[in-house]
Parts: structure tokens; sequence; C-alpha cells
């Protein structure tokens, strides 16, 4: 994780500095962003190695904020959301999320898959 860096884009500030303390204590430089459009600008400032995306947003759903994000990069999107019906995680791999966690996760769940997503895309 040492020198990679990642995006949270999620509407609960609290997911977002947990997420910020799971990827930091692993030596990632780590951004949140609160809406899917401070998400949008964020990840065109900073350019990051990975993002975590939640569904569920006031302004822009994960949905959109993915389908976005595909069509400038091909980073990878772990997407992190209560939502776990069928229908959701096939929708979010129609969007291009490469991985699909649900909450309540487990944050060594969570980091071993960024790290391993990190890995293949090196």
């Amino acid at each position: 994780m040492q020198d990679k860096r990642i995006l949270v884009i999620d509407d609960n500030p609290e997911l977002v500095q947990l997420v910020e303390c799971i990827f930091g204590a692993a030596g990632a430089t780590v951004e949140g962003a609160l809406s899917g459009w401070e998400g949008l600008r964020r990840f065109r400032a900073c350019r990051p190695d990975l993002v975590v995306l939640d569904v569920m947003m006031p302004d822009m759903s994960g949905w959109e904020v993915c389908s976005c994000l595909r069509t400038e990069s091909d980073v990878p999107i772990i997407m992190l959301t209560a939502l776990a019906k069928s229908q959701d995680i096939s929708q979010a791999f129609d969007r291009g999320a490469t991985v699909y966690i649900t909450k309540p996760f487990s944050p060594k769940v969570l980091l071993a898959r960024a790290e391993a997503l990190l890995q293949h895309a090196a």
C-alpha cells in the first residue's frame, strides 16, 4: 500500500474516516469525498490508484459515478455498499466495478481485496 493513492467516496463521514484509517495504517495516501460530484472532482485532481465507492448517495448515485469513472479510467473500483441483492451486484459489474463488498464489512477483507487489486494492476 506504500505510495498508493486511494479515493473513498461515501456520504457517511464516519465510514469515510474508518476507511481512511484502514488504508492510512497500511501506508496509503487517502482522500475522502462525501458526494458523487465531489468524488469525481477529486478523482480528476488526484488520479488515485484505487477508488472505494458507495452506491446510495444523495446527489449522484454510485452507479452513475462508477459509469463516469469508467469513461475516464480503468482504475480499480471497489463498491462498498449496504445493497446486497443479486441485481445490485450485477448492476455494479455492468457499470464497471471491479469488486463488490457489502456493509457491514471486515476491514481485513477490504484491505486484502484492495491489496490484491493493486498488485494485479501493477
